[in-house]
């Protein structure tokens, strides 16, 4: 193997589960988020015949975890992504 890289980075067990935690944790906010879209348009009783709440369902469900996620990096500031090994600083 010409490529032997240590995909740890030099981290310690600590570290690793930490980052481990944070994903986890950030993905059942983005579940959570979806959640509330679905609840919410279920809760409106869309027409199962109309296109137009389809849509709407479906921008949100994108959108809501994402924009979601966005404001909770930019509300903690940690360096877990920022030692991502494919992260270019601007």
């Amino acid at each position: 193997m010409a490529y032997e890289r240590d995909i740890s980075q030099d981290k310690t067990p600590g570290d690793l589960a930490r980052e481990a935690l944070l994903f986890l944790t950030h993905s059942l906010v983005a579940f959570v988020l979806l959640a509330i879209v679905v609840g919410v348009m279920s809760l409106n009783h869309p027409d199962p015949d109309s296109s137009k709440p389809k849509l709407l369902g479906t921008v949100l469900a994108f959108l809501a975890p994402m924009i979601g996620g966005f404001l909770l990096a930019r509300i903690h500031h940690n360096n877990v992504a920022i030692s991502a090994p494919g992260y270019r600083s601007p």
